[in-house]
Formats: structure tokens, sequence, C-alpha cells
């Protein structure tokens, strides 16, 4: 099952959090808007379950463990590929 994040704009949580669709997104040392933000998942069901439905979903297109082993074999596969065309030139 997938759950909602309430996380804060600071490093890369805008880019893994889509504010409104996977969760919520507050101000770094907002404590108010940080409780506000969990009260209004704690209190409404249905938002919380399709914001956890979206962030499953997500994670699975974009955060999986398989993605992600794509994504760092592809760079992998770019600095080969120019290292062997630099030696090649």
């Amino acid at each position: 099952i997938g759950l909602p994040t309430v996380a804060t704009t600071v490093g890369g949580n805008a880019e893994c959090v889509v504010q409104g669709e996977t969760g919520l997104l507050v101000p770094p040392r907002n404590h108010t808007a940080l409780a506000e933000a969990v009260c209004s998942l704690l209190t409404d069901a249905q938002t919380r379950r399709q914001m956890g439905q979206a962030a499953q979903r997500r994670y699975r297109e974009s955060f999986s463990m398989a993605k992600q082993t794509a994504a760092i074999e592809a760079v992998f596969e770019q600095v080969v590929s120019r290292r062997r065309l630099a030696r090649a030139a």
C-alpha cells in the first residue's frame, strides 16, 4: 500500500513529492504548516488514499531499484562511449 508524503521543501524533496498529488510540501522550519499538512491527511481518508496510490505509482515509474539501476548504467555507458571517442580521435 502506498502512502502520501509530508515533507519540507529542502534538498531534492520537491523532485520526489508532487505537491497535492503524491503528498504535501511545506516550507522548512514552519511547524504550523507541517502540523496542518499532517492533520489534513489524517482527517481525509479519500485524499490520503488517492495520494498514496499516486505516490506508489510514481515510485515504481521513477524511483524503483530497476529504474535507478538503469539510469546509472546509462550514465556509465555515456562515460565509456565518450572515452572511447576521445581515445580514437
